[in-house]
């Protein structure tokens, strides 16, 4: 009987890692080779700390921070824990979003994940939060310029806005994104629109 219940066990475990890496693969190839937008890479924990030194030093009184193509909310739910501010992660692939929402669910912080486009998410939100912080690749990044009257503040990660001069740029440690062939170093760009 014991032995029974173990192989159930086991391929009910193969089944989900299955599954899991099936997802992965397809939200993978859909985001690079349909959608020519840039791979899911999460932020390193070396970058996560430096977004929330920057919160903390410098916009401590932030209520709102919007977490543009949060992935799996590691990001988001980093600076939840570790700032006053309500934070929102918006994803637009179903799998990363649903993980990130069960996250926000277990860890019960002031973090919550919207499903969308962040773009779309962008166009239709009503008012203006404190904060954006985005890493979202070289080809995407620059398109946030135009929603510069929806935050303050946006914080980029490894990725430049052309043609805007940031308050500042901070390395964060040795390494890099590899994207495209093009290496970018580990930087967040700190760029203040509008701050009253």
């Amino acid at each position: 009987m014991f032995g029974v219940v173990l192989v159930y066990i086991i391929f009910a475990v193969v089944a989900c890692v299955t599954v899991y890496y099936g997802v992965k693969f397809i939200e993978y190839s859909w985001n690079v080779i349909v959608s020519k937008k840039p791979p899911f890479v999460p932020a390193n924990k070396a970058e996560c700390a430096a977004v929330v030194q920057q919160i903390n030093a410098f916009y401590p009184c932030a209520n709102t921070v919007l977490e543009l193509g949060s992935g799996y909310g590691g990001l988001a739910r980093y600076i939840a824990r570790n700032t006053s501010a309500h934070v929102v992660g918006v994803e637009r692939m179903p799998a990363s979003a649903f993980i990130s929402w069960v996250s926000d669910k277990l860890h019960r912080v002031n973090s919550r994940t919207v499903w969308g486009d962040v773009f779309g998410y962008l166009k239709n939100m009503g008012g203006r939060v404190d904060i954006a912080v985005a890493y979202m690749g070289p080809k995407v990044t620059p398109v946030l310029a135009d929603y510069s009257n929806k935050f303050d503040v946006l914080i980029s990660v490894d990725f430049a806005v052309p043609e805007i001069t940031p308050v500042r740029v901070v390395d964060v440690c040795d390494g890099y994104t590899w994207y495209a062939g093009k290496k970018y170093p580990h930087r967040l760009y700190v760029y203040e629109f509008n701050r009253g």
